[in-house]
């Protein structure tokens, strides 16, 4: 259709899609096919090389994530506060500071480095852009997900209710998915009353 911006977004998707479903290899793969495209903004390809970075968590490639998150880090630095905003073309408007660093959590959470991802994602929260609510509550579940697999179950259970209502207000499957894992994790802990809740909600949702 002659229209990169175009092809780029459908391709990125595809590899969000992969990551989402565990496949780091194809993940990878359509990252790069997308961040091939011509004339794409800084913020564009700082989109493309996040989810690489997704993809290399996934299959356990350490160095070529950070390497990969570092590059996404950089790149929109140097978009600045509005390089690419006023462009209706650019697919990464919302790929900026916090956006990068919530990945860098997803992908310590991927190669088992749990505590690092809580404190990352920890950090990132505190200051999390009100605008962008949907990605906080993806970014909730991870660090859900993360408090689990640390073996602290009730923050995790707090954090997973939270997620749980933005997945509720924004129509959210795509969180409810991420945090299926979750509900397993908590499965037999009812004494703790924000299992009890989590579970009970999620079972209406999901």
């Amino acid at each position: 259709a002659d229209q990169p911006a175009l092809v780029a977004y459908m391709l990125m998707r595809q590899a969000q899609q992969a990551a989402d479903r565990r496949d780091g290899q194809q993940a990878v793969v359509l990252a790069a096919a997308a961040a091939q495209q011509p004339l794409l903004s800084r913020r564009d390809r700082a989109l493309c090389a996040i989810r690489a970075a997704q993809g290399r968590a996934i299959v356990g490639d350490g160095r070529g994530c950070h390497g990969a998150i570092r590059h996404a880090a950089t790149l929109v630095a140097e978009a600045g506060d509005r390089d690419g905003f006023d462009d209706p073309h650019t697919i990464g408007r919302h790929c900026g500071p916090a956006y990068v660093t919530a990945h860098e959590g997803y992908c310590h959470l991927r190669l088992g480095q749990h505590r690092t991802a809580v404190d990352v994602l920890e950090r990132v929260l505190r200051a999390w852009p009100a605008s962008f609510r949907q990605d906080e509550g993806i970014a909730r579940a991870w660090l859900a997900l993360a408090y689990a697999a640390c073996g602290e179950l009730e923050h995790a259970a707090v954090e997973g209710n939270l997620a749980l209502t933005v997945a509720t207000e924004a129509g959210s499957a795509r969180i409810i998915r991420t945090l299926t894992p979750l509900n397993g994790a908590l499965a037999g802990h009812r004494q703790i009353p924000a299992a009890e809740q989590f579970q009970l909600r999620y079972a209406m949702v999901g």
